[in-house]
Order: structure tokens, then sequence, then C-alpha cells
């Protein structure tokens, strides 16, 4: 026998801006349901941690712009090497592009 499934309906929703682009004042309403931090990445977005060994020559010359960021100038790098320069931005395309198809299901 198969259970039911309880459908709850979501209210969508509100839009922090106005039309003209001017923000909403912030309610109680607002504050009572806001969650602290960014939302997670899809998976197809978020990196993945490794350890490599590298030459001390090639970390030298990633951190020669500054020590703050020389990880992802590495990734950028290789990602040049790899000719993969444009995937990551495909790929965040076609998640938002998802993601608009899904809001206007609810609508």
């Amino acid at each position: 026998m198969a259970k039911k499934l309880k459908t709850e309906k979501v209210k969508p929703k509100r839009s922090l801006t106005t039309r003209d682009g001017e923000a909403r004042e912030l309610d109680a309403n607002f504050f009572s349901t806001a969650k602290p931090g960014r939302p997670k990445l899809p998976p197809a977005l978020r990196k993945t941690r490794v350890t490599i060994m590298l030459d001390p020559d090639v970390i030298d010359a990633a951190k020669a712009d500054g020590a703050e960021g020389w990880q992802t100038r590495l990734n950028a790098a290789a990602r040049r090497g790899f000719r993969l320069h444009s995937t990551r931005k495909k790929v965040a395309k076609k998640v938002a592009k998802k993601a608009t198809v899904k809001k206007r299901r609810r609508a």
C-alpha cells in the first residue's frame, strides 16, 4: 500500500528589491526566516579538495602577485593549460538556467 505524501503549499518569496531596483525595508518576517551565510553551490560548481606536490618555484610564481589568492590563480593557470577556461562558466549558466525554470514552474 503506497503512502500518501503530504504536500505543502510554498509561498513564493518576495523579492528584496522593488521594480525600480530599490531595496525593500527588511521587516520582522524577513529576519524570522533568514538563514546565515550563503546557499551551498550545486555539486557541479563545487571544488574538490586535493593534495598535490608542486615544485617550490611553481608555488613562488603563484604567490608572486600576493600571498592571498595564490591557489585561485594556480587553478586559473591550470584551467588555461588544459583549455578548460570556459567550462566553469558554461556549467554556471546551466545551473542558473535550471534555477530560473524551477522558479517559473512554481509561479
